[in-house]
């Protein structure tokens, strides 16, 4: 099974391609897009759709998942928000399974660590589960790590 992991910021979406297990993940792809600055809101988010469902198809997805901002985070955006909502749209209108979607509490959780561990924890790691991330900045971070957790279904 294939899952997609996003992280969401107010100019960029970050996301990244996954197959295995949680525990054996294999990193397929990442990267990384934004919307042209010329355009309206309503414009963007729908170039934010069609760019969603085109990685869909592309990768052959059968799930999807999403880091959302930490319950405490003073940065919420209502267009980090408006974002979020219509990749999850463009996921569920594609028949992907929602298999993870929170904060980092919930991403802790679906890896396994329970409470003695965060996965914020995993941001300081050259690594995750054996996928070697050193060169990856944190949004992109969070978003192969939402999408391991999301290999747990």
């Amino acid at each position: 099974m294939v899952v997609l992991g996003f992280r969401v910021t107010p100019t960029k979406v970050y996301w990244a391609a996954v197959r295995g297990t949680v525990d054996a993940a294999i990193k397929i792809a990442d990267d990384k897009f934004s919307a042209p600055k010329s355009f309206s809101e309503a414009q963007a988010l729908t170039w934010y759709r069609d760019r969603v469902q085109a990685t869909i198809a592309q990768y052959h997805a059968e799930a999807g998942a999403m880091r959302y901002a930490d319950p405490t985070s003073r940065n919420k955006s209502p267009v980090r928000f408006r974002i979020e909502g219509v990749l999850l749209e463009a996921l569920n209108s594609a028949g992907c399974k929602i298999a993870a979607a929170g904060s980092f509490n919930h991403i802790s959780s679906k890896l396994g660590l329970g409470k003695a561990k965060s996965a914020k924890l995993y941001l300081k790691e050259e690594e995750l589960r054996g996928i070697n991330w050193s060169d990856k900045c944190d949004e992109a971070k969070d978003a192969i790590m939402i999408a391991v957790a999301g290999l747990g279904g």
